[in-house]
């Protein structure tokens, strides 16, 4: 890393940065938070943790029949009170008295009863949260109780009680929690090539539903004659490699195809986005199925476009189909381009979205709702070569909700490069942004309210650098934290790749972590992923001896 850059990133560490602000599209203003590890991050409480309200125990003893003047002692038996149930053990991890809890998890809290068949619900609940962290009805009372950094501010007390067929509740038993997690960002693990003949990158990152990670990229051979799409399947606990992948196996001498993003359907498969080019003709879009088993290819398809296409963002459909983003045309001529696939990749509908003055527009980032709703960012230039933010949503079937493009005041420049939505029904678009007279560009994040796209606020990260600052994606944790992975450039040639997580509001910046790899001198972000735990993957490129290497890596909550 050059001496200017690093002293940048040391700024950023431990100096001032400025985060420039808006809302609605008022006049922004400056506001200085002093150091990138500033605390003043406001969560909003613990999300989906909770604890259990209190309990009345019922189980008056009623009057017993006096009628007849006879005693029915099976009327004496029906008529008294039930028992109420007893707990006999409340454990974490299957341990009554745990130590001090060291990493984030999913924990499973276990409760036993003297009578399971006799309990008709078990409440596990956090002490002092709103709601219970489970309700169990049935046998074995167990629960996963998802522990991260904001879990884990300060010990905690986990309460069983467990209520009998009459409702009659046991005494509750507690169980106190101590945790020692490392520091929120710090690595984890990094994993990456240092050698070997071909030069590589990863573009996407994707979780699976067991944790694994999984990611994609190209690689192109020494002399540059071809290039692979690569498939990598990864622990998410050390980032060993369970399988890799090319595709295709053995392309011509020519033909260069590059994976661009990926996405991972319900039953497991990994569908892969990107393009394939041969010599001078235009791109082709490409998109294949693959075995998230083994690697193995399932199905392709490529475009014939005669103008050409490419894919830059992916997500998958409920029914196991791709919806895919990107830019049909030639490069820097072309349109937005948005299409919808079946399972069998076959093409449902495809949207092209350019304006009458637009000289050309791309897509970069793509998310959906859970109704099925589709939401894009990219660019839009206009003929004059102005860079607009583009933000536009779609319904399921590919009809134009509301779409905007446009700049914050005092911009002169802005693109968007990924779009994320949070369970308040906001959206988190990044990208970058340059403001009038100025010489470099800075990484932006606008919030938008995703019912009909209208600003609730606008920031830019805006440091001490000649060089631009360019987002690269954009993920949510379950808090609705933001974690934006970027390229820091000094303006002299050399890059700094950092993630950088954001406040649920993007008010405050919580910490960011450059990734710097053994001998490279230039390292770019590309993609981040975050886990049901809060675990932070993300992926790239560095130049290592003047040759792109591949790189991923893991940060703890």
């Amino acid at each position: 890393m050059s001496r200017p850059l690093r002293s940048f990133v040391s700024a950023l560490s431990v100096g001032a940065f400025t985060l420039v602000c808006g809302a609605c599209y008022d006049v922004g203003q400056s506001q200085e938070l002093q150091g990138w590890n500033s605390a003043g991050e406001d969560e909003g409480g613990e999300g989906d943790e909770g604890g259990a309200a209190p309990v009345d125990d019922s189980g008056a003893d009623p009057s017993a029949s006096q009628g007849g003047g006879q005693d029915d002692d099976d009327d004496d038996d029906d008529d008294a009170p039930a028992a109420p149930p007893s707990i006999t053990l409340l454990s974490v991890n299957g341990d009554a008295e745990p130590a001090p809890i060291t990493e984030a998890m999913a924990a499973t809290v276990t409760v036993s009863t003297d009578d399971d068949a006799a309990v008709t619900r078990v409440e596990v609940s956090v002490v002092g949260d709103d709601a219970p962290l489970a309700t169990i009805e049935a046998p074995p009372f167990s629960a996963t109780w998802l522990i991260d950094d904001v879990v884990a501010r300060e010990p905690r007390t986990l309460q069983a009680i467990a209520f009998g067929a009459d409702g009659v509740a046991s005494p509750a038993v507690t169980l106190p929690i101590t945790f020692m997690l490392p520091m929120s960002g710090s690595p984890r693990w990094r994993r990456g090539a240092t050698d070997g003949p071909a030069s590589d990158q990863v573009t996407g990152v994707a979780i699976a539903s067991d944790g694994d990670l999984i990611t994609v990229g190209f690689q192109t051979e020494p002399k540059g004659e071809r290039s692979r799409v690569t498939l990598s399947r990864h622990s998410p606990v050390d980032g060993h490699s369970r399988w890799q992948a090319v595709l295709p196996s053995e392309p011509n001498n020519g033909e260069h195809f590059r994976g661009r993003a990926l996405a991972i359907t319900a039953e497991g498969d990994v569908l892969v986005a990107g393009e394939v080019r041969r010599g001078g003709a235009p791109p082709q879009l490409w998109l294949g199925r693959v075995d998230g088993d083994d690697g193995a290819l399932l199905r392709s398809r490529e475009g014939q476009s005669a103008a050409g296409e490419q894919a830059r963002a992916l997500v998958t459909t409920s029914a196991g189909g791709a919806v895919i983003v990107g830019q049909s045309g030639e490069d820097l001529a072309g349109a937005l381009l948005l299409r919808r696939y079946d399972a069998d990749l076959k093409v449902r509908w495809s949207r092209s979205q350019k304006g009458e003055l637009t000289a050309w527009s791309i897509g970069q980032g793509l998310c959906a709702g859970e109704d099925g709703s589709l939401y894009v960012t990219g660019s839009e230039v206009s003929l004059s070569g102005d860079h607009k933010l583009l933000v536009s949503r779609y319904s399921a079937d590919g009809a134009l909700l509301w779409g905007s493009s446009g700049l914050f005041e005092g911009m002169e420049r802005e693109d968007g490069a990924g779009v994320a939505l949070n369970s308040l029904g906001e959206l988190v678009v990044v990208g970058d942004a340059r403001g009038v007279d100025e010489a470099a560009r800075a990484v932006a994040v606008r919030r938008l309210r995703a019912d009909d796209g209208s600003l609730i606020s606008f920031i830019r990260l805006s440091g001490h650098s000649e060089g631009d600052g360019v987002a690269h994606g954009v993920a949510l944790d379950r808090h609705n934290r933001i974690y934006i992975a970027a390229t820091l450039e000094d303006g002299l040639g050399e890059a700094q790749g950092v993630t950088v997580r954001l406040s649920r509001d993007s008010g405050a910046i919580a910490w960011v972590r450059p990734h710097e790899g053994a001998g490279a001198n230039e390292v770019h972000g590309a993609a981040v992923a975050i886990d049901t735990i809060g675990y932070v993957f993300l992926g790239g490129r560095e130049l290592v001896n003047g040759t792109p290497r591949w790189w991923t890596a893991a940060l703890n909550p």
